[in-house]
């Protein structure tokens, strides 16, 4: 195997600096490279390469054509391969993988046993106070053409596929699933054995009305072209399986879907399709009654 970089120690970090000894990809011969540990860090085969100040270290290991750039870090026993591309001031540790052409940049964390893969973007928000960072932890599975980004928060067993997106500070664990062209936005918690799927929108409500709190799936299925607003922080075991636009509403621990195609009871109570947003006053004085 013929190498394709040799190294020289870095004063600033101890660790080595990657300097290139012949062409390949949009790398040329003299260029100097990002920082590894040890050779085992990046391989010599393929086009993989590690960027500007950009550090692999541990046994952290970059291979195929895949890539590590700006400030990020890779390191413990994370795989980073295919076409992957990690950058920013992300951080991929632990036993985490990033591969396929997944992308995972901004201020994210993926890390446990977590995989990003297929054409799968992982973006965490820059230039946000200490502590707030996107995380893919656990045996987390993000994949497809998904994107979870901000300060979104993916843990246990759960798995956004296809083109799903998770955004804002919501979170989705246990084994929940998230799929389609499913969107999981603002504080919303997913979890359990809940999936959401088809081209579902679940997100905080217009108006000031989010301020509630969250609502918290527990072996909750929805599915079709529901869009769903939260108002209060509820416990949900039932199924939404239609196409229409709804505002969930939870009144002591109860909810209720506001919809016109969905007959009158104790839980669904019917409003003209068009009218959902204008009924938002009238949820907000029904909470203010019944809290």
């Amino acid at each position: 195997m013929k190498k394709k970089y040799r190294t020289e120690i870095d004063p600033e970090t101890g660790l080595l600096r990657i300097v290139a000894l012949r062409c390949f990809s949009n790398v040329m011969k003299g260029d100097f490279g990002g920082l590894i540990e040890k050779e085992d860090n990046l391989s010599h085969e393929g086009d993989c390469w590690i960027y500007g100040n950009a550090k692999v270290y541990g046994d952290a290991k970059v291979y195929d054509n895949a890539w590590v750039s700006g400030n990020a870090k890779v390191y413990g026993s994370a795989r980073i391969h295919g076409g992957a591309g990690v950058y920013g001031d992300a951080e991929v540790f632990e036993e985490a993988e990033v591969y396929e052409g997944a992308k995972v940049f901004g201020n994210a964390m993926v890390y446990g046993e977590a995989k990003v893969y297929g054409d799968a973007v992982v973006v965490g928000r820059c230039g946000i106070i200490a502590g707030e960072r996107l995380k893919i932890s656990g045996c987390a599975r993000i994949s497809g053409k998904a994107c979870v980004s901000d300060i979104a928060d993916v843990f246990g067993d759960a798995v956004i596929s296809d083109n799903a997106m998770i955004c804002g500070n919501a979170c989705v664990g246990g084994n929940a699933k998230i799929s389609g062209n499913a969107e999981v936005h603002g504080g919303f918690w997913v979890f359990g054995n809940a999936q959401v799927y088809g081209k579902v929108i679940v997100c905080n409500s217009k108006g000031n009305i989010g301020a509630y709190g969250n609502i918290n799936y527990a072996g909750f299925k929805i599915s079709g072209n529901v869009k769903l607003w939260s108002t209060k922080r509820s416990y949900i075991t039932t199924s939404i399986e239609n196409n229409k636009e709804y505002i969930m509403f939870a009144i002591k621990r109860k909810f209720r879907v506001f919809s016109s195609n969905l007959e009158d009871n104790e839980d669904f109570i019917p409003v003209a399709e068009e009218n959902y947003i204008k009924n938002i006053e009238t949820i907000r004085q029904l909470y203010e009654k019944e809290r």
